[in-house]
């Protein structure tokens, strides 16, 4: 990423469900405009977590999320369900492997 440019998405984020300890803690990376990322780890490393994280849905699985989440201007952590909906699959998405 040059100088100028900005991230499109940029993340400071830390992820803890009830009764374990902290999953991610204090992750942050930022992604330019045409980059890709992946994520790969063995199991229970928190790939899972960041992900949903990421597309609003970590409290399907009873976990919370703190810090924040920029991604094209806004603050996915902040938004709510309905504007995370117009989001998701139009602007992000998640492709999972399953073996």
């Amino acid at each position: 990423m040059t100088e100028s440019s900005q991230p499109l998405l940029s993340l400071r984020l830390s992820v803890h469900y009830p009764r374990k300890a902290s999953v991610l803690r204090d992750v942050a990376f930022d992604i330019a405009p045409a980059e890709i990322l992946g994520l790969v780890g063995q199991s229970g490393s928190g790939k899972s977590s960041l992900a949903l994280a990421m597309m609003g849905l970590l409290e399907m699985k009873k976990g919370r999320a703190d810090g924040n989440i920029d991604f094209a201007g806004s603050d996915l952590l902040r938004l709510c369900e309905r504007e995370m909906r117009r989001i998701r699959g139009r602007s992000l998405g998640l492709v999972r492997s399953v073996r």
